[in-house]
């Protein structure tokens, strides 16, 4: 297994994740990349998808998800870099053109 170096800050349940073994949402991001900490199990589950999909980060927000991630060696919480991937028009966000 390889270990996680960051995670999100919102709560797996909030991301439609349940523990697969049980079907419980006592659960938090586990220290290993791909598995959630099953309270009830009282293991480190794995997890294939949450089914969630691909969500613009403005519907995300709207929808009261915090992509931001936590960094679990610094202790730091990083922001989306949104600006990285879209440019703003007249405080709308647009795809960039590809070539």
């Amino acid at each position: 297994m390889i270990k996680r170096i960051d995670c999100y800050v919102c709560s797996p349940v909030s991301m439609d994740l349940v523990c697969p073994k049980c079907k419980g949402v006592n659960i938090a991001w586990s220290e290993w990349e791909k598995h959630i900490w099953c309270y009830d199990c009282n293991l480190d589950v794995e997890y294939k998808s949450s089914g969630f999909g691909p969500v613009p980060m403005e519907m995300a927000s709207m929808l009261g998800l915090d992509l931001r991630r936590y960094n679990i060696e610094s202790g730091d919480i990083v922001p989306n870099e949104i600006n990285k991937y879209y440019k703003p028009l007249n405080n709308v966000y647009t795809t960039p053109k590809i070539k």
